[in-house]
This record gives C-alpha cells, structure tokens and sequence, in this order.
C-alpha cells in the first residue's frame, strides 16, 4: 500500500477511530491527544502492514493498544500520587523535623546536579516524564535493557555519594524496570 494510500484511509477511518477513543477515555482532551498519538504511529508504518480491506481493522487494534498504553501510564501515576508523602520526599503532615526533610531534599538536588547531562535526562526521562525504558530506547537508539541497566547505574551511584549532612541516606522512589 502506498503512502497516499495510507493516509486516505487514516482520514477515512479517523472519525470512528476518534469516537471509539472517546468512549475508552475520561475526557475529549485525552481522546484527541490519543488520535494524534495514533496518527503519528500508522503514518510511521512505512508501506502499510494490510491490505485497504483490513486497514480500519488494523488501525482499531493501534487505536486499541493506545488506549491500553495511557490507561497504565495513568495507574502508575495514580498508585505513586497514592503512596506516602515521605516517598515522594515531602514531610508527612505530622513531620517533626522540617528542617531535616529540607536538607535531604537539597543533597538529592547536589547529588543530582553532579551527574552528567544523559544521566540527568534520563532520570527525568524515568522518573518524572514517567516514560517506559522501551520508550526510552527506541528514541535513544539503544536495548531497552541497556536503559534499564544506565538508570540502575545512576541509582547506586546517587546512593553512594557521601551524605553531606548527619541525616539518614536519600532513598529512591520507583525502579528501574520498564
């Protein structure tokens, strides 16, 4: 199938596509940002994977597993909005020594300013962009196992460096698996 091909049938099959997205999602917004994510997936499918008959089809399981992909990355988020304060580095309500919760804070923030710029953009990448380590590597180019490896690197290495205060040593929310 042909690339002009391809895209004929993509705006020909969007509506439903859009539609079934809405019912799958919360909102409009979500549903529209999904279409766009899927755009962009089938118009990457050089030369198309079926033929003009099973193109809706096929495009309804991208469409599918899309849906499938932001539903867990929002669960994720959830359970880490869920768990302790104290995890996310934030003093409980009850905290007696505000002070100490603060200094952490700012050795994880030294402790991180000292890595290299890959290092730090992977941490982001990770941890606050909240993307998958296969993600991750199809945009880097590498073996999502070789991110997962870097990232479990960086970790120890943070863990290690020497605390610069008497407090307790920072721990790390998250692993790093996919």
């Amino acid at each position: 199938m042909s690339e002009t091909d391809q895209r004929l049938l993509l705006l020909a099959s969007l509506r439903s596509l859009r539609e079934f997205m809405r019912r799958q999602t919360s909102n409009d917004e979500d549903a529209e940002d999904l279409a766009q994510d899927l755009a962009v997936l089938v118009l990457a499918e050089r030369g198309g994977r079926c033929d003009h008959e099973k193109f809706a089809v096929w495009c309804r399981g991208v469409a599918r597993n899309v849906v499938a992909h932001q539903r867990r990355a929002e669960m994720r988020r959830r359970r880490r909005m869920e768990s302790s304060k104290l995890e996310w580095g934030m003093p409980p309500d009850s905290c007696e020594d505000p002070e100490g919760y603060v200094m952490m804070r700012e050795e994880l923030v030294a402790r991180v300013d000292g890595l290299d710029s890959g290092g730090r953009s992977l941490l982001r990448d990770r941890f606050i962009l909240e993307e998958t380590s296969a993600e991750i590597a199809t945009r880097a180019h590498v073996s999502a196992a070789a991110v997962r490896m870097r990232i479990a690197r960086l970790l120890v290495s943070l863990r290690a460096a020497e605390p610069k205060s008497e407090l307790a040593p920072v721990t790390f929310v998250g692993s790093a698996g996919p």
